[in-house]
């Protein structure tokens, strides 16, 4: 009987430690982190990599729940409907597509951070990791359907995803203001949404300020949170939710609703 007891105080502990059920609720946007849709290739980064049938199934349950889907262009407003998603992809890989077919099929808003100098190409900055493969890139043509739609919006990622902290200043702002004026030139639009690489400068102030500088609207990190709009200004670093290739349902239903599931 003690033996059992024990067991279940473990058990219960354990589930706590992973799964934090117990965190309270937050209220704000759930911003989503997405990169690779599809299976892992061999030695790949595994939670970067989301398979087609999970993604399908994390929407549906948004939609199920009422959630309601923004845009980039729909950013700035006093007030949200209280369940508001905004779903990111990261990077612009060519594997996204079946991923942002069934979202425009859906009629679903779907954002991306793109890196100018990699459309069409592949993610040379990961070639020589142990961890990572070199993927394809979204090409130029592909992008500009999908911007046709008007369920597909941008935002920048830096010309060469370079990690800002480790780069010269003069590199710095190359980096992000160029980024927005070619990203704005080759889609004839207004890019206001930038997201730091690697997260790398989301809180180094003299990043920001070039951020802020350049005329982006909003900055996004990768520190986990939902984001409290109502506290936030145009200064600050909006937080985002990675999913993960390797979350369960319910570590995604943890996230949306408390911004993280795990310690």
């Amino acid at each position: 009987m003690i033996e059992q007891i024990l067991f279940l105080i473990v058990f219960f502990l354990a589930f706590s430690a992973r799964w934090n059920w117990w965190r309270t609720k937050q209220k704000g946007i759930a911003v989503l982190m997405y990169h690779n849709i599809g299976k892992v290739p061999h030695k790949d980064n595994k939670s970067l990599w989301v398979s087609q049938t999970k993604f399908e199934k994390q929407i549906n349950f948004l939609i199920k729940n009422g959630y309601t889907f923004l845009g980039f262009s729909d950013l700035g407003k006093k007030t949200y409907p209280e369940k508001s998603v905004l779903i990111t992809f990261d990077d612009g890989y060519k594997n996204n597509l079946s991923a942002l077919e069934f979202l425009i099929s859906k009629k679903i808003k779907a954002n991306m951070f793109l890196v100018y100098n990699a459309i069409g190409k592949k993610n040379y900055w990961d070639e020589n990791s142990p961890r990572k493969n070199a993927e394809e890139k979204l090409d130029l043509q592909t992008l500009k359907k999908l911007q046709q739609t008007n369920f597909m919006e941008f935002g920048a990622h830096t010309m060469d995803h370079k990690n800002l902290t480790e780069i010269k200043p003069e590199e710095v702002k190359y980096q992000i203001a160029e980024s927005k004026i070619k990203l704005e030139k080759t889609f004839n639009t207004t890019i206001q949404a930038f997201a730091y690489p690697y997260g790398a400068g989301a809180f180094t102030e003299n990043i920001k300020k070039e951020v802020e500088k350049t005329g982006f609207n909003f900055n996004f990190s990768v520190k986990q949170n939902l984001w409290d709009f109502k506290n936030w200004n145009k200064y600050k670093s909006i937080p985002r939710i990675f999913v993960r290739g390797d979350d369960f349902m319910l570590d995604f239903k943890l996230k949306i609703t408390r911004g993280k599931s795990r310690l």
